[in-house]
């Protein structure tokens, strides 16, 4: 019969200290040398035979299955504000959370010009010739430049299009898939 429990939970056997007696009814020496051996076969049981495999040693090993696991990052909020970029979560599914740079409203733009002449109507009767019609009213201002977001999806290669037309327009984003990326972009262009 095993006195070790790994690996379903750590072994917590009594350690004899330097003055300890053998045998003193505590610590049997035998008992001592059997738990150490079943501690050490669990583990060589749990581990298999060659745990490193090619690598050169099981930490190494581990190390590399980790790197392997995908990152699931997904997006989170696209607001706008003063520009920044965030993720939370943990790895292996983690969220990327947007906030895009507003700019400052723009000037007025400049008077509009006279619109075009309405169609012809219908042949009066002849009446006398009347004075010259004053120049029409200003037109109003033309409407502030909408853009919103569309799709945002993920791929190795970023890239952004820009549908639409002034002033209602939709910016379609296709972000890396790397979140080291996404903050080197951050920092860079926003």
């Amino acid at each position: 019969m095993s006195n070790s429990v790994y690996p379903s939970s750590v072994d917590s056997f009594a350690n004899p200290g330097a003055s300890t007696l053998q045998d003193d009814g505590v610590y049997d020496h035998d008992v001592q040398h059997s738990n150490v051996n079943d501690a050490v076969n669990a583990i060589e049981t749990e581990l298999g035979t060659n745990p490193k495999g090619s690598y050169s040693n099981v930490k190494d090993r581990l190390v590399a299955i980790e790197a392997k696991i995908p990152n699931t990052l997904t997006v989170g909020t696209v607001g706008a504000g003063s520009a920044a970029v965030s993720i939370t979560g943990t790895a292996p599914n983690q969220v990327v959370n947007f906030t895009l740079q507003t700019g400052a409203q723009g000037a007025q733009g400049p008077q509009g010009s006279v619109g075009p002449q309405g169609s012809v109507g219908p042949q009066g009767s002849v009446g006398s010739q009347g004075s010259q019609g004053s120049q029409g009213p200003q037109g109003s201002q033309g409407a502030s430049n909408t853009i919103s977001i569309g799709t945002v999806t993920s791929n190795p290669t970023a890239s952004a299009t820009m549908t639409g037309s002034s002033p209602t327009q939709t910016l379609n984003l296709v972000l890396p898939t790397s979140p080291l990326y996404l903050i080197y972009l951050a920092n860079t262009y926003v």
